[in-house]
């Protein structure tokens, strides 16, 4: 059974532009990977398409079959989550293999506010 995990320390407060972003990446996979990516992205939903950005990146060779790596990314200032009626600012985590599709990814709320930005209500 494949199951990769990723867990962000300090879920009751989102992190904020400029902060630090720390977390756990955990994985047990049925074949062992050449090499695990752990990447920090924004992405922009719309009715077209998901287009992601790459911020930064960990990655680990020859990580094994099963592990488990703490992460810190520190944030940028911007871009600023928001949600509109034609498309939305997404930020996340995601952690890859390089062999398969498998992937997981936690998404989290960058603002000053720690709310998502309603461009509607602008």
């Amino acid at each position: 059974m494949n199951l990769m995990t990723l867990t962000l320390y300090d879920t009751e407060n989102q992190p904020a532009p400029g902060g630090a972003l720390k977390g756990v990446a955990e994985w047990e996979l049925d074949a062992e990977p050449d090499q695990l990516t752990l990447a920090l992205i924004y992405f922009v939903e719309s009715r077209a398409d998901e287009s992601p950005v790459l911020v930064d990146s960990h990655e680990w060779e020859t990580p094994g079959r099963q592990g488990r790596q703490e992460f810190t990314f520190q944030l940028p200032q911007s871009p600023y989550s928001f949600k509109g009626k034609l498309m939305t600012l997404k930020w996340a985590v995601e952690l890859t293999t390089a062999e398969s599709n498998l992937f997981e990814r936690c998404e989290f709320v960058l603002t000053p506010t720690g709310q998502e930005i309603q461009l509607s209500k602008v």
